[in-house]
């Protein structure tokens, strides 16, 4: 016979409002990467779920005294499993960004060697951003150097902006939820991993969440990625800085003439509705219009051949 769904269990879970992981929406309704996570993981365990809302600051302690079973968007740390226990899979890593002023042309996105030689503001407790940002210099081969504050140099809202403003440094490590900062990321690289944990020594909810987390995993391996896409959409993209020659170039050229040939599918797909999009060539035209100003106009040919021709 097939095997029976388990028996539904209702589960606490501390949530505090943070940008991306748990919001709540005007109407009530909650969103965000750990909802998204929580609601796949009933599916496997039968879970219904409790939300107890808390403070940000006051989400951990009350985890700590026992308040709610669960608690989403904890990162890890060594020495944390005293206090939670976490699951064999995390629910996606976050993403640091590295943070310069948006009139050094000196860094370039498209060109990390740019960063060669540069000075990064770094708050000296992120000791495993930290490792994770000299992991990324290493493995692309750049060579910076490594500037530290500490928490009395910080400003009263918590971050080290007043440093990057003054040109003590050229970059600040950042996170993903800093990509709205007054400045723009010029690199971006996975960070700490998310967990949603359990309370220490309740092995039935552990092993719940091992198991929902396993079957999500072999599923959709791309799932956390997707789901961060959706829930912070700054975080993987980078701020692309023209130039003062590519800003006299569109200035000159306010629109260019592209020769299409119909049908070659995927580049030009407009002639077929079924396709559900105009084809590589136009989507990626759109983009670079929508950062540059720079307008597209279409000269069709009937075949390949002709639109060289045109050209």
């Amino acid at each position: 016979s097939a095997e029976q769904p388990a028996a539904s269990k209702t589960v606490r879970v501390g949530f505090a409002s943070v940008e991306g992981l748990m919001e709540i929406g005007e109407d009530g309704s909650r969103s965000g990467l750990v909802v998204d996570y929580l609601q796949e993981i009933s599916k496997y365990t039968n879970w219904t779920y409790e939300f107890v809302d808390v403070s940000p600051e006051r989400i951990t302690s009350d985890f700590l005294e026992g308040k709610y079973d669960l608690m989403g968007g904890v990162l890890y740390s060594q020495g944390f499993e005293d206090y939670f226990a976490y699951p064999e899979y995390s629910i996606g890593s976050s993403r640091a960004v590295l943070l310069c002023r948006n009139d050094d042309e000196s860094l370039k996105s498209y060109n990390l060697q740019s960063l060669n030689g540069k000075t990064i503001g770094v708050y000296d407790r992120a000791t495993e951003k930290i490792r994770r940002l000299e992991e990324f210099l290493r493995i692309n081969g750049l060579t910076c150097t490594l500037k530290y504050y500490s928490w009395e140099q910080q400003s009263e809202e918590g971050d080290l902006y007043t440093y990057l403003e003054n040109g003590e440094v050229d970059m600040l490590l950042g996170n993903e939820l800093e990509a709205n900062a007054p400045f723009r990321a010029v690199a971006s690289f996975d960070a700490q991993p998310y967990y949603i944990v359990a309370q220490v020594g309740d092995q039935e909810l552990l092993d719940g969440l091992n198991t929902a987390l396993a079957s999500i995993l072999e599923s959709d391996p791309d799932y956390a990625a997707e789901r961060y896409a959706v829930h912070f959409p700054d975080a993987c993209g980078l701020d692309i800085q023209l130039n003062e020659r590519e800003k006299a170039f569109i200035a000159e050229h306010e629109t260019i003439r592209v020769a299409t040939a119909e049908p070659f599918h995927p580049f030009y797909c407009y002639t077929n509705p079924r396709d559900g999009h105009n084809g590589i060539v136009f989507d990626l035209l759109e983009k670079i219009s929508a950062y540059s100003g720079l307008q597209f106009a279409y000269v069709y040919a009937d075949s390949y051949a002709e639109a060289i021709q045109l050209v």
